[in-house]
């Protein structure tokens, strides 16, 4: 169908019953602005009702679709149900703004106008997501029943603001962080003491970790929990897919400052700088995950006792393991002067990967941290002997270990922070 003036007739909206037409009728965007305000009405009277009737009929339902990241279930179907109606509002706009700016096209002669409407167009679709992202219910149906990491991350970012327990405990780092903790035995054994929620990403090295540190406000984030093992610093060619999904425009100074843009890949680079613009394309891999299903494979898995030379990812000294030290010095700066603590777990890999690096490296990586420590008050370092001796047979690959394993650690960790009263940082002057 060609669209010119006569295809929309707005006299009175009565006469057309196109799309656009219905949306701009006065009549039709009072009563649904009305309804639209009712529900919001009836949310503020019955909201926490509603969420105390599912959280007891539908509990176990609920902590599967994400529940269990929150110390209450009832509160998390209440902030849905928030989520539910901001998001209903934010479609309701929408629709209203292309009904409207469909309208202004077909009443204007110039020829700039559909570029115009254009490019008016997609400013808008990038604000309403930047404005839906602000829900965890949005990253929830992006998420669906299977993990996706960006949609994972941003889920939990969002949840993270209902907690009002506190220290609030982020876990950062990579999947090695993940393998170790699980954040539920953790927050059972502490039992209302603290509460942990996971923030790590796939492949992170240390300035991954300053990246996602920077997102977290102290009103929400009193402590970071990182387990670091020297392939976090000393890895070459590593790329940073928490850039890529993460960063934001408000981040360039300090990316910069840090000189990370030398070290990502070009089409990170490319991928990071159109997504620090555009909302819409950084949340690309969310939307084709909802659309189109998993897309990636499943890791694969390789044995402890097949461990050999061959395994071996590169390490060693370079201007990339110097840019990660500095930028771990930023993150644990940082964190003082908002007045964070972090809890830097000296971790390991596999023993007998492990055995197959040069010592020289073990050495320096030690020497680094301890150094660290001795320089920032805010850093506490704990050794992982300290918490659970892990033997090659406590992995189930170079570098991650067992589900057996994560619930011994998980439990000696919280058996640790609740037997260690950690002082509150002062700000680095």
């Amino acid at each position: 169908m060609v669209l010119n003036s006569s295809t929309f007739n707005f006299k009175d909206g009565r006469n057309d019953d196109t799309f656009l037409s219905i949306i701009v009728n006065r009549r039709f965007f009072i009563i649904t602005a009305v309804i639209l305000g009712l529900a919001w009405l009836g949310n503020a009277l019955v909201g926490d009702a509603l969420g105390r009737f599912a959280a007891a009929h539908f509990g176990s339902t609920i902590a599967n679709l994400g529940g269990s990241k929150v110390p209450d279930i009832t509160e998390f179907v209440a902030a849905r149900l928030t989520d539910a109606l901001w998001l209903t509002s934010l479609v309701w706009a929408g629709c209203v703004l292309i009904a409207a700016i469909g309208h202004r096209i077909t009443k204007s002669r110039s020829q700039l106008a559909p570029w115009i409407a254009g490019v008016g167009l997609f400013i808008a679709l990038n604000v309403w997501c930047l404005l839906a992202a602000q829900t965890a219910l949005f990253w929830l149906i992006l998420r669906g029943t299977s993990v996706e990491n960006q949609a994972q991350f941003h889920t939990k970012e969002n949840l993270m603001r209902e907690v009002k327990i506190r220290p609030l405990i982020a876990v950062v780092g990579s999947s090695q962080s993940q393998a170790q903790f699980t954040a539920e035995i953790f927050n059972s054994e502490v039992a209302g003491k603290a509460w942990m929620m996971e923030f790590w990403y796939p492949g992170s090295g240390a300035a991954d970790v300053f990246f996602v540190g920077e997102r977290f406000s102290p009103k929400y984030v009193t402590d970071f929990v990182y387990y670091i093992s020297f392939t976090n610093i000393y890895a070459l060619g590593r790329d940073s897919s928490s850039a890529r999904d993460l960063l934001r425009l408000r981040d360039l100074p300090q990316s910069l400052s840090i000189g990370a843009w030398r070290f990502f890949y070009p089409t990170t680079a490319r991928y990071t700088a159109l997504g620090m613009i555009s909302p819409l394309f950084q949340y690309r891999a969310s939307f084709q995950h909802a659309l189109l299903g998993p897309t990636a494979l499943p890791p694969k898995i390789v044995a402890a006792p097949k461990l050999t030379s061959s395994d071996i990812i590169s390490y060693g000294f370079s201007d990339e393991a110097e840019y990660q030290k500095a930028a771990f010095r930023r993150f644990i700066e940082h964190s003082a002067s908002k007045g964070q603590r972090v809890i830097v777990i000296v971790g390991q890999m596999n023993p007998d990967y492990e055995a197959l690096l040069s010592p020289v490296i073990h050495q320096d990586f030690q020497d680094f941290l301890k150094d660290c420590a001795a320089t920032y008050p805010n850093l506490t370092l704990v050794w992982q002997n300290e918490l659970l001796v892990q033997p090659p047979e406590a992995y189930r690959d170079h570098a991650h270990v067992t589900p057996e394993t994560s619930e011994k650690f998980s439990k000696a960790f919280a058996k640790w922070y609740l037997q260690h009263s950690l002082p509150s940082p002062k700000p680095i002057e």
